[in-house]
């Protein structure tokens, strides 16, 4: 997963690491899971979460307090950047596809 250098500096002093790569791919995936699950309890739910790990979640912060206005498909659409809206919509799609998928096998 990517981690920005900022970002990484803060979930190091959270798990403790005086010494990490941000390209070990051990280190990222547990530093991005660990974002995650800190970015979905922050904001209720894998759609704000992924705006908030594509765009950052000031910029979300921001968003939200100029375009937010109580319907999450509009605001999706007002979204300044075109990436977090894309990468937003890649996540639910799949989030549901395995959802489904789980339903007729385990996974």
């Amino acid at each position: 997963m990517q981690i920005m250098g900022p970002t990484g500096k803060e979930i190091a002093k959270g798990m403790n690491l005086n010494s990490y790569s941000l390209f070990d791919p051990e280190v990222s995936i547990e530093m991005g899971a660990r974002f995650l699950r800190y970015l979905v309890a922050s904001h209720g739910n894998l759609q704000w979460a992924s705006i908030a790990y594509n765009g950052g979640p000031g910029n979300l912060r921001k968003w939200k307090r100029n375009h937010y206005r109580g319907d999450f498909n509009h605001f999706l659409e007002e979204l300044p950047l075109k990436e977090p809206r894309d990468y937003c919509r890649i996540v639910s799609s799949n989030y549901y596809n395995y959802q489904n998928l789980r339903k007729y096998k385990r996974l």
